[in-house]
């Protein structure tokens, strides 16, 4: 497991709020934080209907801001 994602593992895990998650997220990260596969979560952004993604080097990443907005977005 990368560093990344250890850092991350451990915000979920030291609190269940959404306001401690760090400003920029992985796919990985948000996948697991769904409960959904990685596939599931990239086919979602690529159809318009997750989070809006960004390309840094070879990983797409999240937004917090995006990630949170598209969540509350969703709530019923």
């Amino acid at each position: 497991m990368s560093p990344r994602l250890i850092v991350e593992s451990q915000v979920l895990q030291s609190s269940p709020s959404l306001d401690n998650l760090p400003s920029v997220l992985t796919e990985a990260f948000v996948a697991d934080l769904l409960g959904v596969p990685v596939e599931r979560l990239r086919k979602w952004s690529y159809d318009g209907r997750g989070p809006k993604t960004f390309k840094a080097g070879n990983r797409r990443l999240i937004r917090r801001e995006a990630f949170l907005s598209w969540f509350t977005a969703r709530e019923r």
